[in-house]
């Protein structure tokens, strides 16, 4: 009779979760108490809320998992987890998320909607504005609609790659292809539209600049416009002219270029190649001449002191000019430094280091052969006129501006001693980030609070920042994660979640695969539970509780019980 009320009470349990799930109502929490620590994005509860105050101390519901299980905490955040881990229901506020794994993704709030689905292939998104659907690299739709100075607008476009295009917009009128055959498409490619028939014979197309006719395409064509013009025999020859910018003509393609361009800069640049044999570029800053391409090309620019050798291209380069030096002898070494990146490799692409300093953090990235790879975002945090800034860590005394003797690197020597002297009074203080990949095998992270994460076998070749492919396929190749919050909450999960460990300064809760449940908080309270409560015993202070095929031999008052969620929370 217990059981057969147990097994009633959890269907209707997951009748509630879904409908809460579906039409946005919340459930009342009767199966969570709360303790403190906060709460890792673990796969089997990659939606908790990082940096909160509430740890899972007990889940009445987890009795039942896999088959069902919820967790509330507070009045922002609740999950069920339904035969896990193929059915997750997650509400955050307004936001309500819905995961049916391997195959379905969504999230719906009062901003709209948005649901993948076949990751990453299939993808839908719907506000009041807009609409957009994507089955790559088939099917695509997408609607735009509202108000602006011109009034109401609604633009809807529709293609079945690579055969139906059409689409209706209420101020530009419709289109309809039928790829080859014939039709037009617009607002692709960079064009107003694109008429064509039994392409390439026929093309017709129009840009904000001219109108071009090609037959067949690419071989003939002429385009005009009030300031663009030209024409096109290929490889025979062709000219391209815009007024006051640029001329460009060829003469059998690939082998003769003449080209005048920039005409509307400070430095018109004249173009001739004779290819592979010979090319210039000039004008009165810039001289570039190419020899042979690619065994010798040589560039020189005078406002930069600019000199760039490679001889042949990619296999050695030298590079040096105002604030840069590089030297390359690929691929067995090469490194380049300037005054913002320092760029190594090393029998490449076995070994790559760059160092990248933004005015706000240094970024360093390490690749060790195809399968391992690193990122480390350091920085600096500094209070001035009461607002916290960032600047990058102080370098090193030997590269202190090495490769620019120039006088402004003098003036950036001397803040960044200033800096450093700030980082060692302490009135500055140093934080870092960083992620480690070993692909497929191997995945760690760190936080600058001090929070960390590892996980055995990550094949997603994604290195930072969630998305849905976390969700919808972590958790069946997840062997091992681990996690450890600022405050030192720690998590553990493997084999799908099948064993599960949490612990912080007062709470320890493990679970096997649903069959053995041990809880202890601090040390006035203890449970073990075995078959989801087919053997229970219990113990709160002084007094126990038993319980043996699900009926209660010997309870624990409610008054006790109470009492100890008080002390629980306080603490």
């Amino acid at each position: 009779m217990a059981r057969s009320r147990t097994t009633e009470l959890l269907l209707a349990a997951g009748a509630c979760a879904l409908l809460a799930g579906c039409g946005g109502q919340s459930l009342e929490r009767t199966v969570l108490e709360p303790a403190p620590g906060p709460v890792a994005n673990l796969p089997y509860m990659p939606d908790a809320p990082a940096g909160s105050e509430e740890l899972v101390a007990e889940v009445e519901a987890a009795a039942a998992w896999p088959f069902f299980q919820r967790i509330r905490m507070g009045s922002d955040f609740e999950r069920i987890d339904l035969l896990w881990p193929f059915i997750t229901l997650t509400r955050r506020g307004d936001e309500r998320t819905f995961t049916l794994r391997p195959l379905f993704y969504s999230t719906a709030s009062s901003e709209g909607r948005t649901a993948e689905f076949l990751w990453p292939l299939g993808f839908f998104t719907q506000s009041q504005a807009k609409t957009k659907f994507r089955f790559f690299p088939f099917l695509y739709y997408n609607r735009r609609e509202g108000d602006d100075r011109l009034g109401h607008y609604r633009d809807v476009d529709l293609s079945i790659f690579p055969v139906i295009f059409a689409g209706r917009d209420t101020r530009e009128g419709g289109y309809f292809a039928v790829f080859p055959l014939g039709g037009m498409i617009k607002g692709v490619f960079g064009k107003k539209w694109m008429r064509f028939l039994l392409f390439p014979l026929w093309l017709d197309t129009e840009t904000k600049d001219y109108h071009a006719w090609h037959f067949p395409w690419p071989v003939m064509g002429v385009w005009k416009g009030p300031k663009q013009a030209g024409w096109r025999v290929w490889p025979l020859g062709g000219v391209d002219r815009r007024q006051g910018k640029f001329e460009r003509r060829f003469f059998l393609w690939p082998f003769f270029h003449w080209w005048h361009v920039g005409l509307d800069t400070k430095y018109p640049t004249k173009v001739f190649f004779f290819f592979p044999f010979w090319g210039h570029l000039r004008n009165d800053n810039t001289d570039h001449v190419t020899v042979l391409w690619p065994f010798f090309s040589r560039r020189t620019q005078k406002d930069r002191h600019l000199l760039e050798v490679h001889a042949p291209w990619p296999f050695f380069g030298y590079t040096k000019a105002d604030g840069l030096l590089a030297l390359k002898l690929w691929p067995l070494w090469g490194e380049r430094r300037s005054n913002s990146v320092r760029h190594k490799f090393f029998l490449w692409p076995l070994y790559r280091r760059k160092v990248d300093r933004n005015p706000s953090l240094r970024l360093t990235t390490r690749h060790v052969g195809l399968f391992y790879w690193s990122v480390d975002r350091e920085w600096v945090e500094v209070v001035e006129d009461g607002r916290i800034r960032r600047y990058p860590p102080p370098r090193a005394d030997f590269e202190a501006w090495m490769h620019d003797p120039r006088e402004f690197a003098a003036e950036r020597l001397k803040l960044e001693l200033a800096l450093k002297e700030k980082v060692d009074s302490g009135e500055a203080v140093y934080r870092r980030t960083t992620v480690r990949r070993l692909w497929p095998l191997a995945h760690t992270r760190t936080w600058a609070d001090g929070s960390r994460e590892f996980k055995i076998l990550s094949p997603l070749p994604l290195a930072e920042g969630r998305h849905p492919g976390q969700d919808l396929y972590a958790p069946f190749w997840s062997l091992y994660n681990y996690s450890r919050s600022a405050d030192g909450t720690k998590r553990e999960s493997a084999l799908l979640g099948l064993y599960r460990h949490e612990r912080n300064r007062l709470v320890r809760h493990v679970n096997v695969c649903g069959l053995s449940d041990y809880l202890r908080v601090g040390t006035h309270r203890k449970r073990w539970r075995l078959l989801g409560g087919f053997i229970e015993y219990e113990r709160i202070g002084n007094r126990k509780g038993f319980r043996f095929l699900w009926i209660p031999f010997k309870r624990i008052p409610r008054d006790v019980r109470d009492a100890a969620r008080s002390i629980e929370t306080e603490r």
